[in-house]
């Protein structure tokens, strides 16, 4: 039986990357690089928090990429309320790695069908 835990990539995009924050509850994770969405998004802003919807295309979304464990992972699903509240799912990511070549891996993305706020065209969560 293999008794190691299961590592997910995880792409953050607003108050969960460095310096906001929700970021402590990625203290036990592993940084693996800046990123940004391969497919195009709509990021909204409401209340000061981002969100991003799946089925509007605004801009590719920017952000950070860690490695969880599955304790982190369901922390993250509990933060984010998935999948009442965010919906959790699995898309292509163009990972920097300052090689200065994206590569293309996937990662869990926190998306939510709420369509209050405002837009936020360039995609990146100041």
């Amino acid at each position: 039986m293999n008794s190691e835990p299961k590592l997910h990539r995880v792409f953050v995009y607003g108050t969960l990357m460095r310096d906001h924050g929700n970021h402590y509850f990625l203290h036990n994770a592993e940084f693996i690089g800046t990123g940004k969405t391969k497919e195009r998004y709509c990021m909204r802003i409401n209340n000061g928090l981002p969100y991003v919807l799946r089925h509007l295309e605004l801009s590719q979304i920017c952000g950070e990429v860690y490695l969880v464990g599955d304790i982190t992972l369901a922390e993250l699903d509990r933060l984010e309320s998935h999948p009442n509240w965010y919906r959790r799912e699995e898309v292509e990511i163009l990972l920097n790695r300052n090689t200065g070549i994206p590569e293309a891996i996937t990662a869990w993305v926190y998306f939510n069908p709420d369509g209050v706020g405002s837009d936020v065209p360039s995609g990146i969560y100041r």
